[in-house]
């Protein structure tokens, strides 16, 4: 069996953290969102305290080859370094640099989805939860991801355990 590469989302659900995100890169969701929430062992560092629990918010499927989702995850979580997203908005990439919060980072995705670096390859968003697909569209992002919103059958029952 071939393993699955994903990149997700994830938004502090703490009160005290509103704005808190991380972007991260998995084979297995369900095990990883536990080990950011401190479940099992091998979170990462910068979820240990600040920002428990989380949630993902979003989860972008379909990547050929680790390397490619290693790829998107640095020039997701350097949106603003990310010579990917220069041709859509130019110099104006600096301008996310200090910018925070999930509605931002939202965004940062789709960005990313419209480069020429990953318009090709197939990639498809899910929603573990009907209200984080609501939050989505709260925020006015929905629309733009309406062609990246179908996962593929046989990832379905993986991400479905979120």
């Amino acid at each position: 069996m071939s393993k699955h590469f994903h990149c997700y989302l994830l938004r502090s659900m703490n009160p005290r953290n509103p704005l808190s995100t991380y972007i991260g890169f998995t084979t297995n969701p369900t095990k990883r969102i536990r080990r950011h929430n401190g479940e099992i062992k091998g979170g990462a560092k910068r979820t240990e305290r600040r920002g428990r629990p989380w949630e993902i918010l979003v989860v972008v499927h379909g990547f050929g080859t680790k390397k490619s989702a290693l790829r998107f995850e640095w020039a997701w979580q350097n949106t603003w370094k990310s010579y990917s997203v220069a041709p859509l908005i130019g110099d104006r990439r600096r301008e996310l640099r200090h910018k925070r919060g999930p509605a931002v980072k939202l965004k940062c995705c789709y960005l990313l989805l419209h480069s020429a670096d990953w318009s090709a390859e197939g990639l498809s968003l899910h929603y573990p939860r009907e209200d984080m697909k609501a939050y989505t569209l709260k925020k006015g992002f929905l629309s733009l991801f309406a062609e990246y919103s179908e996962v593929p059958e046989g990832v379905v029952e993986e991400i479905k355990a979120l």
